[in-house]
């Protein structure tokens, strides 16, 4: 115990130096360093308890923002592959779009090749019409080439076309016809060549005799 005693009692004197010792007689009395420590000392427990509890909130405020951040990024992610993908499909309208836009100028184009061909044809056909008219013989009355029903246009078309293949199997049968006359003129004119030849012979021979049949001079 007395040796417990004089353990403590340096601390004892220590705490009455330092009252002794303090500017402005700031301590009148060792107990008023002593509450003075206990004050410090409740003060720096509750200092540290505001610490430890801000530092709590800290992580707390740390883990929610990494938590948002997470949140966001995983949200910018779903909305770039969101963007690609309609970006994408864009994309994909747009080939789709061009290559139907150069269908329809294609098909144009071909309607419009077709509607020349057509136009070609039919006058080539209405050509052809008007010099069989003009060469027959017998009169007929022209086909109207005029109508804006495509189906009265299409019988016009075919009349016009029957009367052509009438007019060139008549036109076949006259050079039938006339091929057979030529041969036969060509076979009169040989007979009559040969004839001819014959009848020259024949008066020769006549000229000969009657040559012969003369006396002759002394």
């Amino acid at each position: 115990m007395i040796e417990d005693l004089d353990k403590l009692r340096k601390y004892r004197e220590y705490l009455e130096r330092t009252v002794e010792m303090s500017e402005d007689n700031t301590y009148e009395e060792m107990w008023d360093l002593l509450n003075r420590y206990r004050t410090l000392k409740t003060a720096n427990t509750q200092l540290m308890e505001q610490v430890q509890q801000g530092e709590a909130q800290i992580d707390e405020m740390r883990n929610e923002l990494y938590t948002l951040n997470s949140a966001h990024t995983n949200h910018m992610l779903v909305q770039n592959s969101k963007i690609h993908s309609h970006q994408k499909h864009v994309e994909e309208l747009r080939v789709a779009n061009k290559q139907g836009a150069d269908m329809k100028e294609k098909e144009e184009e071909g309607k419009k090749n077709e509607s020349r061909e057509t136009g070609q044809v039919i006058l080539a056909i209405r050509n052809l019409y008007t010099r069989c008219l003009n060469t027959m013989h017998t009169r007929v009355a022209a086909v109207g080439m005029e109508g804006d029903n495509p189906a009265d246009r299409l019988q016009m078309l075919d009349l016009c076309l029957k009367t052509i293949c009438e007019r060139i199997v008549d036109l076949n049968d006259i050079e039938l016809m006339f091929d057979d006359f030529k041969h036969e003129h060509d076979r009169l004119e040989a007979e009559k060549h040969a004839l001819a030849l014959e009848s020259v012979s024949q008066l020769d021979g006549a000229t000969a005799s009657r040559r012969g049949a003369r006396p002759g001079r002394k």
